[in-house]
């Protein structure tokens, strides 16, 4: 038996939830695998978000804010 298919053997033994792990966990090891690694997902992140900083924000005051954390 090829490690494919003792893989897929064990899979289908395990509940659906553990399955979609796995799965996730695949993706993971293809994107590690194809050479993109975590700083290139934090650029992207980076420039997803760029020009925010430069957003205007309201100015909220104490009294706006219906709950307070101490």
């Amino acid at each position: 038996m090829s490690t494919v298919e003792n893989l897929v053997e064990k899979v289908r033994t395990i509940n659906p939830a553990l399955q979609l792990e796995v799965l996730h966990y695949v993706d993971y090891l293809s994107v590690r695998q194809s050479g993109e690694d975590v700083q290139e997902s934090r650029l992207s992140l980076a420039m997803a978000l760029r020009g925010m900083e430069d957003e205007v924000w309201p100015d909220y005051k104490d009294e706006d804010y219906l709950e307070k954390w101490q």
